[in-house]
C-alpha cells in the first residue's frame, strides 16, 4: 500500500507541472494539445536534444549577438547561416519579424502572460528545448538565382533534420502549373529523399492571388500545411482566409494538415508578444511536433531499447506517416450523425478524436469530402486527401498515441491495433502484396485509420563536381508521365492500399485507396461487420524499381472485450492509455472506465490495478484506493481564453 500511496503521490506532482502550462491557447487542448506530453518515464516531452532546422528569405535574430531591439531573449535559436554556411555578422541578412515569430513558435521559452489583463495565453514553444539551425537564403524575388540560393540553404541543414520552411516564392509565369516540375520544388524533393529530411511547408495560401507564393507547397516528399482557425473556442476550422486557387495540378492535392494559424501568441523582437494570422504560423507546429516525437525516439532507442525502436523512427516518411493518420476529423464523444443519417456513431468507434473538423463553411465535414468514401464502389478511393483540410488537423497528443508502440514489420506476425512500419516492397502485383493482419477482430461499425507515404525520386539533369551534391550550377531533370510520352529519368512508382478480410483477396476487398497521381494514400473507413480484417501494401508498377520503400501508419478498434484502463483500445494497458487520462482528466470521458460518463479519478485507479494486462488476461475493474483519489480531485485546471487578434501575415511575410 505504502508504494501504491507514493506512485499516487508522484503522479500526482507529475500531472500538475505537466498540466500547469495546459492553458496555452494553441498549444493546450483547444489546439494542437502538445502541452504536458511526456517521455515513457515520465520526463517531459519538450524537444530536448533534437535539432530542427528553418529557412526562410532572412534569418531571426540571435540573442546576445544582434542588437537587443532585434533579439527576444525566451528566442534562443542554436545557429544561423546564410544560404551553404557563409558567416554571418551582426544585424545582417536579419528578419528581426516574420522568421523570429515562427522560430519562437516552435523553441520559444517565454511563459509568462502579459496581456492586461491576463488572457491564460503565453507565447511558449511546442519544443522549447529544441535546437533550432537557420539557414537564409537572402535572394529576393522570383528568379531562377533565388531557387538556387533556397535550396543551397536548404541543403546545408537538412541532414536528418525536420525543417520548417513558412516562406515561398511565386511562379515565374502565371500560367505555370503546379505539377513539381519547378526547379524549386524538385530540389525541395531532392533534397528530402538525399538527406532524409521532413521538408514542412506553409501553404501560403492565406495571402491574395496577386501576393501567392505557391513554391514549394507542390512538393511530393514532405508536408505542406494549411491554417485553422477557431469555432466555438476550439482550432477546428479551415481558416476562412485560406485561398485554394493555387493549389496543385490536377486530382492531387496540396495539403497534408491543418494547424492553428489565425490568433497565435507569438514571441517577437524585443520583449514583445504579438497574436498573429497566417499558414507561416501553422507549419511550425507541426515541424515542432516532429520534435516531440523525435525526442521519443530517441530516448527509446538509447535507454529503453527494443526491437521495436531503431534508425527506421527517424524516417521523414515515417513521421509523415505518423502526423497524417493521427489528424482529427470528427469528435469521439457520441453524438456525430453522419450526413443522410439519423443515429449518432457510437463513442469509440471514431478512435478517439479530439475535435470535429469543419470547412470554411463552417458546416462540412470530411463525410462531406471528395475523400471520405474509401468503399471498392466510393470515389474516395481516387481522392486520398481532402483538399481544403488534408488528413484531417494536428493532433500531437493523438500522433504521441500513435507512434508509441513502435515499429511493427508485417513479416513478424500479426500487428496491434495500432502502429507504423518502415518497409520496403519487394516487387508488384498481388502476389508480392505487403500483408499486415491486425491481431483480433475489429469492431463492426468502428472506424479505421491507415495512411501510407512514400517518396518521389528525383534526379540531376545536370551534376557538376562534386556530385551528389547541389551546387548552383545543376539542375534536376522534370517529372512527366502521361501515359503518351517517356517518362523522365524523375518519376514516382505507384503503390496502393486495401483493406481485406482475413484470408480474402483484393478483389475481395472492403476499402482501398489507389490514386496514382501522388505519394500519399489514406483510408478512413467504417468497418461493415465485426471480424478479423488485414491491410495491403501493394507496388502496382515498377517506372523506378522493382522495390520502394514507404512508411505506413495505422489505427484501429478491437471487437474484443473491453480491458478497464484501455483508452486507446489497442489490447493492452499500458503507459500510453496514462497519457489518455491525464489529457481528459475532469474534462472529457474519453478514458471513462467506470462508465460513469466522465474521466476521473476513478478510472485511473482501474488503469492503475490492470496496468500491464492484456485484452486475453482481462480481470474486474479494481474498487479506486482513497489515496488517488483524494489527489487526483484537486487536479482540475481553470482555463480562461481570450483572443484578439492584431497582425497578419500579409505584413510580415517575405
Amino acid at each position: 500500500m505504502k508504494g501504491a500511496v507514493h506512485f499516487v503521490v508522484w503522479l500526482f506532482f507529475a500531472f500538475v507541472a505537466a498540466h500547469a502550462i495546459a492553458s496555452q491557447d494553441t498549444i493546450g487542448p483547444d489546439g494542437i494539445n502538445s502541452a504536458g506530453l511526456t517521455l515513457f518515464n515520465g520526463m517531459p516531452l519538450n524537444g530536448s536534444g533534437v535539432d530542427i532546422g528553418q529557412v526562410e528569405e532572412g534569418r531571426p535574430a540571435l540573442p546576445g549577438y544582434d542588437s537587443p531591439a532585434n533579439s527576444n531573449s525566451f528566442v534562443q535559436p542554436h545557429a544561423a547561416y546564410i544560404q551553404n554556411g557563409q558567416d554571418i555578422k551582426p544585424d545582417m541578412n536579419l528578419d528581426a519579424g516574420h522568421p523570429t515569430i515562427v522560430a519562437g513558435i516552435m523553441i520559444s521559452t517565454d511563459n509568462h502572460d502579459d496581456t492586461m489583463p491576463p488572457n491564460g495565453d503565453a507565447p511558449l514553444g511546442i519544443a522549447p528545448m529544441a535546437r533550432l539551425t537557420s539557414s537564409a537564403y537572402v535572394t529576393a524575388g522570383g528568379s531562377l538565382a533565388a531557387y538556387r540560393d533556397y535550396i543551397l540553404a536548404l541543403q546545408f541543414i537538412a541532414n536528418g533534420n525536420y525543417v520548417n520552411q513558412s516562406t515561398g516564392k511565386p511562379k515565374l509565369s502565371p500560367g505555370d502549373l503546379l505539377d513539381g516540375n519547378s526547379q524549386l520544388t524538385l530540389g525541395v524533393d531532392w533534397v528530402a529523399q538525399r538527406y532524409d529530411a521532413l521538408n514542412v511547408v506553409a501553404g501560403n495560401q492565406g495571402q491574395p492571388t496577386s501576393q501567392m507564393l505557391p513554391l514549394p507547397t507542390d512538393q511530393f516528399n514532405g508536408m505542406t500545411i494549411a491554417r485553422s482557425q477557431k469555432l466555438g473556442g476550439v482550432y477546428r476550422q479551415v481558416s476562412t482566409q485560406n485561398n485554394y486557387t493555387e493549389d496543385a495540378d490536377g486530382e492531387r492535392t496540396s495539403i497534408s494538415l491543418i494547424a492553428p494559424g489565425d490568433g497565435v501568441e507569438v514571441a517577437g523582437p524585443g520583449t514583445s508578444e504579438s497574436i498573429v494570422n497566417g499558414t507561416s504560423y501553422a507549419a511550425p507546429h507541426v515541424t515542432a511536433t516532429a520534435a516531440l516525437l523525435r525526442q521519443y525516439a530517441e530516448e527509446r532507442i538509447t535507454n529503453a531499447p527494443s526491437a521495436l525502436w531503431g534508425p527506421n523512427s527517424r524516417h521523414h516518411q515515417v513521421m509523415k506517416a505518423v502526423l497524417m493518420n493521427s489528424a482529427d476529423k470528427m469528435k469521439d464523444d457520441g453524438t456525430f450523425i453522419p450526413p443522410g443519417e439519423t443515429n449518432p456513431i457510437p463513442q469509440g468507434r471514431l478512435l478517439g478524436m479530439e475535435r470535429t473538423v469543419v470547412m470554411q463553411d463552417g458546416i462540412s465535414t470530411w463525410f462531406n469530402s471528395d475523400a471520405y468514401d474509401d468503399s471498392i464502389d466510393g470515389q474516395g478511393q481516387f481522392f486520398p486527401l481532402d483538399e481544403q483540410m488534408g488528413a484531417g488537423h494536428l493532433n500531437a497528443h493523438r500522433a504521441l498515441e500513435q507512434f508509441r508502440p513502435g515499429e511493427r514489420d508485417f513479416n513478424a506476425g500479426e500487428v496491434p491495433m495500432i502502429g507504423w512500419d518502415y518497409g520496403t516492397t519487394s516487387g508488384t502485383g498481388d502476389l508480392n502484396a505487403n500483408r499486415y493482419q491486425l491481431q483480433g477482430n475489429l469492431l463492426g461499425g468502428s472506424f479505421v485509420s491507415i495512411t501510407l507515404v512514400w517518396d518521389r525520386q528525383v534526379t540531376f539533369a545536370s551534376d557538376t563536381v562534386p556530385k551528389n551534391i547541389y551546387n548552383s550550377g545543376d539542375s534536376f531533370a522534370p517529372y512527366s508521365d502521361d501515359g503518351i510520352n517517356p517518362p523522365d529519368d524523375s518519376i514516382i512508382n505507384d503503390l496502393s492500399l486495401y483493406l481485406v478480410e482475413k484470408g480474402g483477396s483484393i478483389a475481395q476487398a472492403v476499402a482501398a485507396s489507389i490514386s496514382s497521381v501522388g505519394t500519399v494514400e489514406h483510408i478512413f473507413f467504417q468497418i461493415p461487420e465485426t471480424g478479423g480484417y488485414e491491410f495491403w501494401v501493394v507496388q502496382e508498377d515498377d517506372d523506378v524499381g522493382s522495390t520502394q520503400d514507404y512508411a505506413v501508419a495505422w489505427w484501429a478498434m478491437s471487437a474484443g472485450p473491453m480491458l478497464g484502463g484501455d483508452f486507446n483500445n489497442d489490447g493492452i494497458v499500458n503507459a500510453a492509455d496514462l497519457a489518455v487520462w491525464q489529457s481528459n482528466f475532469g474534462s472529457g470521458s474519453a478514458a471513462d472506465a467506470d462508465g460513469d460518463g466522465d474521466t476521473d479519478g476513478n478510472d485511473f485507479a482501474i488503469w492503475q490495478r490492470n496496468l500491464g494486462m492484456t485484452a486475453a488476461t482481462i480481470n474486474s475493474a479494481a474498487v479506486p484506493e482513497p489515496a488517488a483519489l483524494l489527489l487526483l480531485a484537486l487536479c482540475a485546471p481553470l482555463i480562461l481564453r481570450r483572443r484578439v487578434a492584431v497582425f497578419s501575415e500579409g505584413s510580415l511575410t517575405p
